[in-house]
């Protein structure tokens, strides 16, 4: 029953956190920062508060073998990291209509 109620409340707490975006691009677009600076911001938050819960429920997922560091990086790290900066890429070389259209698909992505 524990496991039940603490994955209901990392959901909300998940949906709660993707509410928060829309928030924290218009405050950092405030102080002018690029698309790709917006980005690698939120990238940087989530390691921080993911990283900072991992180290209070259980320190031992933060471990990583030495033959595993290498996946790790790419998938983890490189691919996120990749495909966000070419959406962000994309939007923003894209003329007005294009523009519109993958703003709709990003939402429901």
């Amino acid at each position: 029953m524990k496991e039940k109620r603490l994955s209901s409340i990392y959901v909300v707490l998940a949906a709660s956190m993707w509410g928060t975006i829309g928030v924290s691009v218009r405050i950092l677009s405030q102080f002018h920062f690029s698309s790709i600076q917006v980005v690698v911001a939120r990238l940087l938050m989530a390691v921080i508060f993911l990283g900072g819960f991992l180290l209070v429920t259980d320190k031992n997922k933060l471990r990583i073998k030495g033959k595993d560091i290498k996946w790790f990086l790419e998938t983890g790290i490189l691919s996120m990291l990749f495909l966000i900066l070419v959406i962000v890429l994309l939007y923003n070389s894209l003329h007005y209509p294009l523009q519109q259209f993958f703003y709709i698909l990003h939402r429901f992505l």
